[in-house]
């Protein structure tokens, strides 16, 4: 369940949990194998805080497997970095929902 491309801005950490792009009742009874230019993979997630000289697009590839190690789906996806003033220029319009986070506008300002 990854999708064609995951967004990630210089200097701000880029997760990709793996329960979120997969649709098993347990995930804790699965492997996780990252393939990635960057090798930041920890139990639950992947980990990057891309940096100006990553500007672009980085293939990735998750394989996962299952007691016997044997690989029971792959997903690939493109890692798209921008730099972190890239479409200041612009004006956007959002719609937060959330939590008491959002009504306090703990990550809208940021």
């Amino acid at each position: 369940m990854l999708p064609k491309i995951v967004h990630a801005v210089v200097g701000q950490e880029c997760n990709i949990y793996f329960d979120n792009v997969v649709l098993f009742p347990n995930p804790a009874n699965s492997l996780f194998d990252v393939t990635c230019l960057h090798e930041n993979q920890l139990a639950d997630r992947w980990i990057w805080v891309p940096t100006a000289a990553e500007i672009g697009d980085i293939q990735w590839q998750l394989d996962v497997r299952d007691g016997e190690n044997r690989v029971i789906a792959t997903a690939r996806t493109i890692l798209r970095t921008v730099a972190s003033d890239h479409g200041e220029w612009k004006s956007l319009t959002l719609l937060c929902g959330g939590d008491s986070l959002t009504h306090a506008s703990v990550d809208t300002q940021r």
